[in-house]
């Protein structure tokens, strides 16, 4: 890349001298996340480099919940796999590049929100408060205490999620201009999304009695109140069935979720609040499903980010005529659960279009 582009910036990020080697390797693999997004940009392709938080999910360093990672406790153990990861961490030089006015216009409107984010996470780093050491009174050893640790560590993850929202947010945008560049809004249906290759299919749950009573509740309410295609009202309801067997008290003790949808962590505590604003039971299916139109329009940003929400209503918006891809998008986007239960979603979804009895809004 040249240097008079004008997204050229090369991205230091210095730990505190104190920082612990396992805080040191994260700077790291953080700054060349971070250069690889900046030279993307810089090469007006708005698509982010490889999903850095979902690698550390995998490696057992990152926990996620209800769209908020945070680093493992125990991560400090796991520096030869932090040190692995940021070698790995290289540009995508294969040289496919979008190169055109919209991607351009798009990335240089995102390039200032990431410096600013860059600049942000820099003057953290680099902030003498943060680099305050606890002297080892035996072997004299100097280490900045725990607290300050969590601090800059939950800084950097934060960083990431910022920024990987700030590209896909671009990313969609660009998706939505090319389309329309290209002729492909001229009133064609967009394509409904489809289970990954080689996944098997699977066969529907069950559904009869108080089950499918509230099936057809849950169905009808979506379409009348929400105004949702029997498409998308199906894709929704079949991954509720898939999640909780339309069990509004279902809770899995293992992820600490509850509700229709799992909502767990920071989401479970945005549907207790919504319920105690509104004066009902978190366990009201009305209320659950209020909550959840609500995190899909955008109204608990604090719960569920704002672009993941934008993605959610694209990508259901997208599938407003495939019960099956509704089903897919709710999974992938809302849910944002594993695509090996996206067969079952979609076998429900598919079964419940069948038989729910379809209603106007």
């Amino acid at each position: 890349m040249a240097a008079s582009d004008p997204h050229f910036h090369d991205v230091k990020l210095v730990p505190p001298s104190y920082a612990s080697a396992a805080l040191k390797s994260l700077t790291a693999t953080v700054q060349s996340w971070l250069q690889d997004s900046v030279d993307l940009l810089g090469n007006n392709d708005p698509n982010p480099p490889p999903k850095l938080l979902v690698q550390l999910e995998n490696k057992g360093l990152v926990t996620e919940s209800a769209g908020t990672a945070k680093m493992a406790d125990d991560y400090a153990g796991k520096k030869a796999q932090l040190d692995a990861l940021a070698a790995q961490m290289t540009k995508d030089d294969d040289g496919i590049r979008t190169s055109t006015y919209e991607a351009g216009e798009l990335a240089n409107s995102t390039w200032v929100t990431i410096k600013g984010r860059i600049g942000e996470l820099q003057a953290t780093l680099s902030d003498p408060e943060n680099n305050v050491p606890i002297v080892d009174k035996k072997t004299g050893a100097k280490y900045l205490p725990a607290a300050v640790e969590a601090k800059l560590t939950n800084a950097l993850i934060a960083a990431v999620t910022d920024v990987s929202d700030d590209l896909d947010t671009t990313y969609n945008q660009f998706q939505e201009k090319s389309k329309v560049m290209s002729g492909a809004d001229s009133g064609a249906s967009p394509s409904a999304p489809s289970l990954p290759a080689g996944t098997a299919s699977a066969s529907p749950q069950e559904i009869s009695g108080g089950q499918k009573v509230k099936a057809q509740e849950i169905y009808d309410y979506l379409i009348k109140q929400y105004h949702l295609t029997p498409a998308q009202a199906a894709g929704i309801v079949g991954n509720m069935q898939t999640e909780s067997g339309f069990d509004t008290g279902a809770w899995n003790s293992k992820e600490g979720a509850l509700g229709l949808c799992q909502w767990e962590g920071g989401r479970l505590d945005g549907l207790k609040a919504f319920a105690k604003a509104n004066g009902t039971s978190v366990t009201d299916w009305k209320t659950q499903v209020d909550y959840a139109m609500s995190e899909l329009q955008g109204k608990q940003p604090q719960y569920f980010s704002a672009s993941q929400a934008a993605k959610a209503r694209t990508a259901l918006q997208a599938s407003s005529s495939s019960a099956g891809g509704s089903a897919i998008s709710w999974a992938a986007d809302y849910e944002i659960c594993a695509p090996e239960s996206y067969a079952q979603r979609v076998a429900n979804a598919n079964n419940l279009s069948s038989t729910l009895v379809t209603t106007s809004a």
